[in-house]
């Protein structure tokens, strides 16, 4: 039996000019390619399918087609779908009778932790899925009152591991267990997505405290990462780069090959509809060269602009929004944008410190969060969600 691991797809997320769903459009295709070519069996994907709780029908439709298309794949023979903290329950399981149908499990609103287990066959092979959601307050099971904890958050991250430890108590007794979730795995090296890291409303959890299971597939980080091999805990991150703090990362694929008792671990690259590019100079005639001479064999390119060095100043700053301007018109036709522009380092003696600015209109609140935390994200690595939340919270737009 062959399984394939994803998450964190986003569909129709969107920050400053960007649109993102020909990047989710691009993916798609080499998906279904991938499961074809690889006669996947079951595909997982665990969490953060859309990137709001009510996308546009843009993005519904290429949702619908996607899995219009997986379910014509003879050897695809079910597909485990989750919730994460950017989808909306009720808006993900509104077609999950009819989807059940076509062999598509819709797993929103979380199970009792002793009745989450789904088993499948396939081969010969039995493998048990435990399609397990983001988890909200209202999942943890009840937790020892006498128990102590500094925070709310400390509090809910027991109840998280907590539900864990039940399903794994409950676990079926033959063949591999698999655990899906969606939440922050504290791992084996540090990353700077991981520092101070809360998400929602529970701390970074760590993976000396989460129980065994056979695979742990997880999403929520983008970073493709093993959170620690030893307790077999794997992100498979998001499938296309979505800021600059992700232009180094190798998006991929995970494909299990499950042999009898025992799992094999391929990954499997996917290629970038887009790329995230950092130009940077400490003067500006270098910038302008390196930008004359730019080229790309991506679709889009998303770049930003660093002046750096002794000689740059803040006066300078004004100098690269112009530049910014001048050569987003240039290339408009190759889709090419100059999202940002800052200058990293001023002068020794100046206490001044210029923040990178951008060109656009903002419609939401929401939209004008993800385009400064795009902007700030060495500084707010890893949290992204959490502020997302915090602010859905404020507007009282809940999840459903």
């Amino acid at each position: 039996m062959k399984i394939l691991h994803t998450a964190d797809w986003h569909i129709g997320k969107k920050y400053n000019n960007t649109d993102f769903l020909p990047d989710f459009e691009f993916f798609a295709k080499q998906l279904i390619d991938i499961i074809k070519t690889h006669q996947i069996n079951l595909l997982l994907v665990s969490g953060d399918v859309f990137d709001v709780y009510a996308p546009a029908s843009s993005a519904q439709r290429l949702y619908f087609e996607l899995l219009a298309e997986l379910t014509n794949i003879n050897t695809l023979k079910h597909i485990i779908i989750t919730a994460g903290n950017h989808d909306s329950i009720a808006f993900l399981e509104a077609p999950k009778a009819l989807l059940k149908d076509c062999h598509v499990e819709i797993i929103g609103e979380a199970l009792k932790p002793k009745n989450c287990w789904m088993t499948f066959e396939s081969d010969g092979k039995k493998v048990n899925i435990a399609p397990i959601p983001f988890l909200r307050n209202s999942d943890f099971p009840t937790l020892d009152e006498n128990a102590s904890f500094d925070d709310f958050r400390q509090r809910n991250a027991q109840g998280l591991i907590n539900y864990y430890r039940l399903a794994h108590k409950h676990k079926p007794t033959e063949g591999i267990n698999i655990a899906m979730g969606h939440f922050t795995c504290i791992t084996d090296y540090t990353i700077d997505s991981e520092r101070d890291i809360t998400i929602g409303n529970i701390d970074g959890t760590s993976k000396d405290q989460l129980p065994l299971f056979d695979y742990f597939a997880l999403g929520h980080i983008h970073k493709p990462i093993t959170a620690s091999s030893s307790r077999n805990i794997h992100y498979s991150g998001s499938p296309y780069p979505m800021s600059f703090s992700e232009r180094n990362d190798n998006k991929r694929v995970n494909i299990l090959t499950i042999e009898t008792d025992t799992i094999s671990l391929d990954y499997l690259p996917l290629k970038a509809y887009r790329s995230f590019e950092q130009i940077k100079a400490d003067n500006i005639k270098d910038i302008q060269h390196q930008l004359n001479a730019f080229k790309t064999e991506f679709h889009a390119v998303q770049i930003e602009l660093i002046l750096s060095g002794d000689g740059a100043t803040a006066e300078m700053h004004k100098d690269l929004s112009d530049i910014q301007n001048e050569y987003n018109d240039r290339f408009l036709d190759r889709n090419i944008c100059i999202e940002k522009v800052s200058v990293k380092r001023i002068d020794r003696n100046s206490t001044e410190i210029r923040k990178p600015t951008f060109n656009t209109k903002f419609q939401t609140p929401l939209e004008l969060l993800d385009s400064l935390l795009a902007n700030e994200a060495e500084e707010y690595l890893g949290k992204e969600n959490d502020m997302r939340n915090a602010l859905i919270e404020i507007l009282d737009q809940k999840p459903q």
